[in-house]
């Protein structure tokens, strides 16, 4: 593997096989994120299932405007605009739709398993190897169209990250000593996308909800979440419901469902 190869945009294009997703893949060495140049074209009926694919990203961003480190040609740094004739309240369910699929398309190339953290972060050997952010538009109660930006970090050793994150953070190819072609995995992981898209666009839901809780890191574990207005709330995990949502059990015994919150772990 060449560290600092461009991807071969003809290879990918020639090799995708798609009824929706990639049937337009536009290529760029460098934006601000590839979100904010999906954006543009969201709105556009005919750029249904576009993808749009970075080099490197001058301000990528994760969840809650988090910094996303994306250096050139040590990772994959995608979105994908898809306008899904779906109730807002499905948004949750794509989330874990893309988490399902990306692990699928790394158990396919590399052998290993990841797992899955609520709501869209992988993890590998219990470091974070990729995130997912969506960002939707909605018309009424329907959703007019969504935006998942991938970042897959392949191909980093630790000291492409800083000290702050260096602990948690990790990439493909430093969790499995594994070189592989970053077009190999970009394929994939398009293909299962789109797979799983078409079986949330069938409306058989519980295939994905069942497949993710199945894979989730801290399945039946106790944790703590941070709410988006600071809140601190302590429970055991139990699952997610049909929209994608978290299910805690509180000490107090009631159950509380949240539909967005950082996830930790709480050690025994």
């Amino acid at each position: 593997m060449h560290p600092n190869r461009k991807l071969d945009s003809d290879y990918l294009k020639q090799n995708l096989s798609s009824k929706i997703i990639g049937q337009e893949m536009l290529f760029f060495n460098s934006v601000t994120s590839t979100n904010e140049v999906a954006r543009k074209f969201a709105s556009n009926s005919k750029y249904n299932g576009t993808v749009i694919v970075a080099e490197t990203q001058t301000k990528g961003k994760g969840r809650q405007e988090r910094k996303w480190l994306s250096p050139a040609y040590k990772g994959l740094w995608f979105s994908v605009v898809l306008q899904p004739d779906s109730p807002a309240e499905n948004l949750g369910l794509l989330s874990l739709l893309a988490s399902n699929a990306l692990r699928k398309a790394i158990i396919t190339i590399l052998n290993v398993h990841p797992q899955l953290k609520w709501p869209n972060d992988i993890f590998l050997n219990d470091k974070k190897i990729s995130g997912i952010l969506l960002e939707s538009v909605f018309q009424g109660t329907k959703l007019n169209h969504v935006i998942i930006g991938i970042g897959i970090n392949v191909t980093q050793t630790s000291d492409d990250f800083p000290k702050e994150i260096n602990s948690i953070a990790s990439s493909l190819y430093s969790e499995t000593g594994q070189r592989i072609k970053r077009e190999t995995l970009l394929l994939e992981v398009l293909h299962q996308l789109e797979h799983d898209y078409l079986i949330f666009l069938s409306g058989d839901l519980n295939l994905i909800l069942t497949e993710w809780d199945e894979n989730c890191l801290h399945k039946d574990q106790q944790v703590e979440l941070s709410t988006p207005g600071g809140k601190l709330v302590s429970g055991k995990y139990q699952g997610v419901d049909t929209f994608g949502n978290l299910c805690l059990l509180t000490p107090d015994n009631n159950s509380s469902i949240f539909s967005s919150a950082e996830v930790r772990i709480v050690q025994p």
